[in-house]
């Protein structure tokens, strides 16, 4: 849904058989365009929280062994 949210919407409309408004398909574009577009202004680190890389691997293992996230401990990326 988050990364294409007008084809998620348009998919949802069409699976319970309502047209979209070409109105309302205009405001679902823009607001997935302000979406992508969005910086934060917050910024975070793992030391913050106590926290190293490590430990959220060790933690959540089974999750990245699920999606096959990459379990690098770069210490120059600690963020």
């Amino acid at each position: 849904m988050v990364t294409d949210l007008a084809q998620t919407i348009a998919t949802i409309y069409s699976h319970f058989c309502i047209d979209m408004t070409a109105p309302y398909a205009q405001i679902v574009q823009k607001e997935e365009g302000e979406a992508r577009a969005y910086k934060s202004k917050h910024e975070y680190s793992l030391e913050q929280f106590g926290l190293t890389r490590e430990q959220i691997v060790k933690r959540y293992e089974d999750i990245f062994n699920c999606f096959e996230f990459e379990k690098v401990y770069n210490s120059s990326s600690q963020s």
